[in-house]
């Protein structure tokens, strides 16, 4: 749902089975939390879904087979860190979430979220990872990845990916840098590991997302570092 003010904020869900009015479901986000709004895309874990907000921090997990609003969490992200509010899409691997950096016109930046996903969360070693990461209070599953701190070209990313050991972030307005990090987030990797990027012109960055949408997937190739 990309609502913001007074209007709707439903999550709809629909069979694929039963591909008519009685296969639709609803989940009305202000029965979960009335500061629910405004979410740029999301992703699954198989057994949850997430919505990645842009109007504030209020990251939202649902479940898929119980779809109610009882089943439903939120984890306020600006208790990490306050500037973590603006998000545009997210993506997952088998063990992390991704919350793709955006912010604001007024107040942009390149702090990448990730967050351990809700079926890993159960096991004796739901523990962070990120020695090069803020992780703390209400967030302690939760790392913070500021691709922004060395270049302040790192920031307001439009969507992103992963391929295997790596994520991807497409450029948004403030720079055509096309980012990889690995999505483990060790420290004992070479620190250029943790954000190479491409120059891209603007033509080049909307044929990556055209070609994203119809499914298109890149094969690695070893960047040049563009800090």
């Amino acid at each position: 749902p990309a609502a913001a003010g007074d209007m709707p904020r439903k999550v709809v869900r629909f069979s694929l089975f039963d591909f008519s009015a009685t296969g639709v479901s609803v989940l009305n986000l202000v029965d979960v939390n009335t500061g629910l709004l405004g979410f740029w895309g999301g992703f699954t874990d198989g057994e949850r879904g997430y919505l990645m907000p842009t109007e504030n921090g209020k990251l939202v997990s649902f479940g898929l087979s119980n779809f109610t609003a009882s089943e439903a969490k939120v984890l306020d992200l600006t208790k990490v860190d306050p500037d973590l509010t603006g998000f545009r899409g997210g993506f997952a691997n088998a063990e992390y979430g991704f919350a793709i950096p955006y912010g604001s016109a007024q107040s942009p930046h390149g702090k990448l979220v990730r967050r351990r996903l809700e079926v890993r969360l159960r096991g004796p070693d739901a523990e962070s990872t990120c020695g090069d990461c803020s992780s703390e209070g209400d967030g302690k599953q939760v790392d913070v990845l500021d691709l922004g701190k060395n270049s302040t070209d790192l920031r307001t990313f439009d969507g992103g990916f992963a391929v295997g050991d790596y994520g991807y972030l497409i450029p948004g307005s403030l720079s055509g840098k096309l980012v990889r990090f690995t999505l483990a987030f060790h420290t004992q990797q070479p620190r250029q590991d943790f954000g190479q990027c491409l120059k891209l012109t603007p033509p080049q960055v909307d044929k990556v997302r055209v070609l994203m949408q119809s499914g298109w997937k890149p094969q690695y190739r070893h960047p040049r570092d563009c800090r």
